[in-house]
Order: structure tokens, then C-alpha cells, then sequence
């Protein structure tokens, strides 16, 4: 993983004063504004884990890909101050540009951190917003069994298919730690809701393209744009006698298939299939439930590493 930094567009002093009066002839303003305007980011390839607003990181890692920087960057300025990007990753994507699911957090009126869920697409080398789903107390998040993770949250559903079981574990951990708080001090909407007023701005920011926002909207609708599985004897299927054995004997095998792949490209769909022909069985009917392990599974093969003095990721 790379540790890099991304710098927003800093307004001058002049126009920061306009918005506080307080600002006025403060001869530290500016340096406020720059310290403000920089953000510090965990990276791999199809992931970035925002850490916050730091004048100075350590840099301690490789160089991040040109192309996914510019990619972050450009998301990076598209989010409105004081806002941060706390994660995003790549999804698989039917058409020819890459989507990303980006988690956006920030205080809010109560004082206490509110998230919402954005849908962006990279598009002609800029950045459109497509999705805009507040992360509400109600909202339950799902593994599908196929490699991706749902979200509902009142009559609305999503499904989101990350393009690998990193990008999987990384927006399954997120989306619950923004779910506990979400219920922790009861963020809903309605009549009486003080919370999640910021996300205006992101809704004035959705993009009037037909083709993203219907691949957006009909993710509801999608099971997979991965092929199926090839057919196996139906003599092979898991049977509900058998399960409680097979489950056993899968899990140990799934750790040895896990050691042996890159997890940062690998979809859980393809950990399935390699184990399948382990097994030499059809395991469709426990795709769930081998989607619930691979993510228990790469939570124990993860060690943290440090990042900053008081920072282990």
C-alpha cells in the first residue's frame, strides 16, 4: 500500500474571509486554509482509505499509480469542505468507463459524524456523481453470495460488485463501522431530522446523464456481470445433510485457495470457483455463506502496519 497525499483547490484568504468574518486580517488564515486543504490517504490498486487532514505525512510506500491518483484527486475535489472522503473502491462496471463507491462523512449540526454513500462514475477524465444514499439507523447491509454486498434503507436497495475481495472487505468494514454510529445516535429521515442537511450538495451534483444514472438506478436490479459458473453434475451439489460437514472442510480449504492468490485482484466469485474445483463439487447453494468467510478470513491474514506514530492500519 502507498501512503500519498492529495491536495484540495484552497480558496484565497480573501474569500475564506467572506464566508467568516472572523478571518479578517488573521495573519494565520492562510496557513489554515492550506493545512485544511490537504488529506492524507492509505492507496492500493482499486482503493483508498482516507485518513484525514494532516500538514505533513510520512511517506513510507511505493509510488501510487498515475492513473488511479488522478482518479482520486479529481474525487477528492469534487468533495465540499469540511467534508472527507473516508473510503473509496472500485466496482465492476458494464460500461466502458470505472465507477467507484465512495463512503463521504463529515460533523454535522449535532456535533457528531454523519456518512452518506456516493456513486461516482470517471468519465472523459473528470468525475460525475451518479448515486447519493444517505446512510441512515434503518440502513442493513447484506453479502450477496456473489462477490458483492447490499444496502437497504427504507424502500431503496442497492447492490454493489467491488472488483476484488479486498475492495469487498474494505467497503463491508466501512459501511458497518457508519452503520453503528448512524444507529448510535439515530440518524433517520423525516419530520424532526436535524442530521445529513449537508447532503444537498451532493444532490445538486447528480449527473443528468441517462446511461450513468440508470446503471446506477438498475443496481437493484443486478445479480452479477460476472459469467456464471460452468455446470457441474447435479450429483455433486450440496445437500442439506451434508452441509455442516462440507462447511468444516471448506473453510480450511478456502484458507489454503487464499494463500495462494492476490487478493488485491481476485473477485470472491473467482475464490469460489478455484475452490469448487479444490472440492470438486458445486457450491453455488453456499455462496453466502463463503462470502461471509472469505471476509472473516482476510480480516485475519490482514496485519496491521504502522502509519503514522499512532496509526495502525
Amino acid at each position: 500500500m502507498s501512503l500519498l497525499t492529495v491536495e484540495r483547490s484552497s480558496p484565497s484568504v480573501g474569500s475564506a474571509s467572506e464566508s467568516d468574518p472572523q478571518e479578517i486580517d488573521d495573519p494565520q488564515a492562510e496557513e489554515r486554509s492550506r493545512s485544511s486543504s490537504v488529506e492524507g490517504f492509505l492507496a492500493t490498486k482499486s482503493i483508498a482509505v482516507g485518513l484525514g487532514h494532516r500538514m505533513q505525512w510520512r511517506m513510507n510506500s511505493a509510488q501510487y499509480q498515475v492513473e488511479d491518483y488522478a482518479h482520486l484527486r479529481a474525487l477528492v475535489q469534487l468533495i465540499r469542505p469540511p467534508d472527507v472522503c473516508k473510503l473509496a473502491v472500485e466496482l465492476e462496471s458494464r460500461l466502458s468507463f470505472r465507477r467507484y463507491f465512495v463512503i463521504v462523512a463529515r460533523m454535522g449540526v449535532q456535533d457528531t459524524e454523519e456518512s452518506a454513500i456516493l456513486g461516482v462514475d470517471w468519465v472523459d477524465s473528470r468525475i460525475r456523481v451518479g448515486l447519493v444514499f444517505p446512510i441512515w439507523r434503518d440502513l442493513h447491509v447484506v453479502l450477496d453470495g456473489d462477490g458483492g454486498f447490499s444496502i437497504s434503507s427504507g424502500s431503496l436497495r442497492r447492490i454493489f460488485k467491488p472488483v476484488s475481495v479486498q475492495c469487498m472487505w474494505a467497503a463491508f468494514q466501512s459501511l458497518h463501522k457508519a452503520c453503528e454510529t448512524a444507529r448510535l445516535y439515530n440518524y433517520y429521515s423525516g419530520p424532526g431530522s436535524l442530521s445529513h442537511t449537508w447532503i444537498g450538495y451532493y444532490l445538486t451534483e447528480l449527473t443528468d446523464e441517462i446511461v450513468s444514472l440508470n446503471e446506477w438506478n438498475m443496481m437493484d436490479e443486478l445479480e452479477s456481470v460476472r459469467p456464471d459458473s460452468p455446470p457441474l453434475d447435479p450429483r455433486q451439489l450440496v445437500r442439506p445433510s451434508q452441509k455442516e460437514i462440507i462447511k468444516q472442510a471448506l473453510v480450511v480449504k478456502l484458507k489454503d485457495v487464499m494463500m495462494k492468490v492476490d487478493l488485491e485482484t481476485i473477485t470472491s466469485k473467482e475464490v469460489r470457483q478455484q475452490l469448487e474445483g479444490v472440492m470438486k463439487m458445486d457450491l453455488r447453494n453456499l455462496k453466502s455463506f463463503i462470502d461471509e468467510q472469505i471476509i472473516k478470513i482476510f480480516g485475519q491474514m490482514e496485519k496491521p502496519s504502522q502509519i503514522l506514530d499512532h496509526l495502525f492500519l
